[in-house]
């Protein structure tokens, strides 16, 4: 006699190879995620760290045209606040030279990253990226990046 409708009383649940093929993708997934996350918040930083020195951007040109400056400017000069978080270390220093006169405003200090922001009387404003320990481009546009290991 055959019984219908037969069940199995043995629990059902997941083998071991199912269990390591699903480890092994979360695995993968969070090799390429977590790097992905990190370049997203250090690109994200220096982006800020730009456009803190942009504040100032007004004031060293509005020195520039006032006539001669001594060879290191005070942040309060041409308005911004020093220290910051994102900024512990911000200096601006002058370079003169025959029918040119330059600015360089630096953000450093914190972490692996610097900006450089340089005026130029005769070229305009130019932004660098600095890592020092990794070589991956978190610049913002417009911003040019370089790689120093030795800053």
């Amino acid at each position: 006699m055959r019984r219908q409708g037969y069940r199995s009383t043995r629990a059902r649940g997941f083998t071991l190879v199912e269990l390591m093929v699903v480890v092994a993708i979360l695995s993968i997934l969070a090799a390429i995620a977590i790097p992905s996350y990190r370049n997203y918040t250090e690109r994200a930083r220096v982006t800020a760290m730009v456009a803190e020195l942009s504040g100032g951007k007004a004031g060293v040109e509005s020195l520039l045209m006032e006539g001669p400056l001594g060879p290191v400017i005070t942040p309060a000069e041409v308005g911004l606040n020093s220290p910051t978080e994102l900024c512990p270390k911000l200096t601006l220093t002058t370079y003169i030279q025959p029918g040119q006169r330059r600015v360089k405003m630096y953000c450093g200090g914190k972490g692996t990253v610097a900006v450089e922001l340089w005026y130029s009387s005769n070229g305009g404003w130019t932004c660098n990226a600095i890592s020092m320990v990794n070589p991956y481009d978190w610049a913002p546009e417009g911003c040019n990046w370089s790689f120093n290991e030795n800053p």
